[in-house]
């Protein structure tokens, strides 16, 4: 048959199940949330940034309509003498064609367009494809360059309005050039084309004037700032060769592009915003991110969740093991009643069976009342210190005779123990302490060292005095701490492992006891290793005062002497939990 779990049982059970679920789901919840605001956050960044990119579309575009009208008037301008010649009205037949040298007058700084600039004129017949050259020579790739360019771009129709006078600006021959040129036609069929080249360099002053003086952001919001503090321009060629480029924006995302049609001499405009136009152009400017705020939250949120996970953890094992200090303290009280219970009903019904028999059974009775009794005092010692700050009361004693009195009145217990108890050391020590707390402590360590020792040991308690300490030291015969163990050992309910596996006895709060008790003295506790490296050694510090008190330094119980006055009425306030470790070396 199935035993069931208690209904108190299952309701502990399952919420300290929902405790840690709880908080997970919290954990979960803050990284949603802080997921969903770097989202936002994201998603308003993208929205603010198309729109900033709209602002640098614009400007491209704007500037590229005005570039276009520039360089269409520039190619007007070169090939100005075909339209004087009336070449576009009317009919017109190759008997009045003229040369390529009339077009430009090379070196000439009253020439018109590029034609101040030019470095050749051709004329190109169709559809023979012979060419005509004035000016410099550039070159047979080129002349084969050209011949093919214009035969292929004759036939194609003008595709905007007016004059059919256009400018390419792109590489011939391996080199960069700029020709302006005009297909004249014989009912609408390719007659010649004319053009006149010239470094693309030749524009460069035209086009700069253009982004330099014409608004390509609104007024209303960028007002008269430089153009460098704006944004950054590009003009490439259609080759992809960079024609033009004003200002400077490292590492902006902000940017557009847009190309002029192939009439307009197909160059490409890119205008990159500077990360600070942003200000300008967007009220409130380029929102900010929050993702480090949201990432400080979700890690704060983690550790919290982690450090109350880890204080149930500590709680559950807290209460682990006041369960087990109860069961403990219920077997160690079990063993003294017991034998007081029954030694007890012996001699109330009378039956011992002889004097010594009688006597025999009081001692037992008087030795397991004496244990029971460190036993209580030793747990009402521990919950006082638990409960709160304590006050101790201390006054200059003689710890040499008091540890001889305690050593007295347990040897009682040492005895039936087997266990060989003596003090060695100096007959004098003064200190400053609470003889009640004093008497807790040694009684704590001699307990701890004749129950957890073999039987036969000797068990030795050293007093050593001082220029400022007076040093107590119990060493017994047993298994010895290992280091590993030894500063746990003073937190409460802590027994060693080896404690456990030999004896299972022990309700794991004496040296807790201990430490507590010393450390109100302002004294210092710790373990080491016995004489002779047999046992272990427990050693506390009291806080030494040079002499006794004399007579004449008490007056109605109250001390004259600085040092006692500062423990005297008004006491010491100690706070709960206050433990001080010691290395071996001190």
């Amino acid at each position: 048959m199935t035993r069931r779990m208690p209904q108190w049982d299952r309701r502990t059970t399952l919420g300290q199940a929902i405790i840690p679920a709880a908080l997970l789901a919290l954990v979960a919840l803050v990284g949603a949330l802080t997921w969903q605001a770097h989202r936002s956050d994201a998603s308003q960044r993208a929205m603010a940034e198309t729109a900033l990119r709209d602002y640098a579309g614009f400007a491209a575009w704007q500037y590229s309509r005005d570039a276009a009208d520039f360089v269409n008037e520039t190619a007007r301008n070169t090939l100005n003498t075909l339209m004087n010649q009336g070449l576009f009205r009317g009919r017109v037949d190759r008997t009045r064609l003229i040369g390529p040298e009339r077009l430009a007058r090379f070196g000439s700084s009253m020439a018109c367009g590029i034609g101040s600039e030019a470095r050749f004129a051709f004329r190109l017949d169709l559809p023979g494809g012979d060419l005509h050259l004035a000016g410099d020579d550039p070159g047979e790739p080129t002349r084969r360059a050209i011949i093919e360019r214009f035969t292929a771009l004759a036939p194609q129709k003008v595709s905007r309005p007016g004059t059919p006078i256009r400018l390419v600006v792109d590489t011939l021959g391996g080199v960069p050039r700029a020709i302006a040129y005009a297909v004249i036609r014989l009912d609408d069929e390719p007659l010649a084309v004319y053009g006149v080249e010239a470094a693309p360099e030749a524009l460069l002053d035209g086009l700069r004037s253009i982004a330099r003086n014409r608004p390509l952001l609104p007024p209303s919001l960028v007002q008269n700032r430089p153009l460098d503090s704006l944004f950054a321009l590009e003009v490439r060629r259609a080759d992809g060769g960079l024609l033009l480029a004003l200002g400077d924006a490292p590492g902006s995302r902000l940017s557009a592009s847009h190309a002029m049609h192939a009439d307009d001499g197909a160059l490409t405009t890119t205008v990159t915003l500077h990360a600070g136009t942003a200000g300008l152009l967007l009220i409130g400017g380029m929102p900010a991110t929050r993702l480090p705020m949201h990432g400080l939250l979700l890690a704060a949120s983690i550790a919290l969740a982690g450090m109350a996970l880890l204080q149930l953890r500590r709680g559950r094992d807290l209460a682990r093991l006041r369960t087990r200090f109860v069961a403990n303290v219920s077997h160690e009280l079990r063993t003294p009643l017991a034998q007081i219970s029954m030694f007890s009903e012996t001699l109330l019904l009378e039956r011992e069976r002889s004097p010594d028999e009688r006597q025999q059974f009081l001692s037992v009775i008087f030795r397991e009342a004496r244990r029971l009794s460190h036993l209580v005092e030793s747990v009402l010692s521990f919950s006082r210190a638990e409960a709160g700050p304590r006050t101790l009361r201390p006054e200059p004693r003689d710890v040499g005779a008091d540890v001889r009195d305690a050593v007295h009145a347990f040897a009682p217990l040492a005895e039936s123990a087997g266990v060989d108890l003596r003090v060695s050391g100096d007959d004098e020590a003064w200190a400053l302490v609470e003889p009640c707390s004093l008497r807790q402590v040694l009684v704590n360590l001699l307990d701890n060292a004749v129950k957890f020792g073999p039987e036969g040991q000797r068990v030795t308690v050293h007093v050593a005095h001082g220029e400022r300490h007076v040093q107590v030291a119990v060493d017994d015969e047993g298994p010895g701490i290992p280091v590993a163990d030894r500063r746990r050992l003073f937190e409460p309910f802590t027994q060693g492992e080896h404690v456990r596996m030999r004896t299972g006895s022990g309700a794991g709060i004496g040296l807790a006891v201990v430490a507590e008790l010393v450390s109100a003295h302002g004294g210092h506790a710790w373990i080491e290793d016995a004489p002779g490296g047999r046992g272990a050694r427990v050693v506390f510090t009291l806080p030494a005062v040079a002499t006794g008190p004399r007579d004449d330094d008490w007056r109605d119980g109250e001390p004259e002497d600085a040092t006692a006055t500062m423990a005297g009425e008004r006491g010491v306030a100690v706070p709960a939990g206050a433990l001080a470790f010691h290395g071996a070396a001190k």
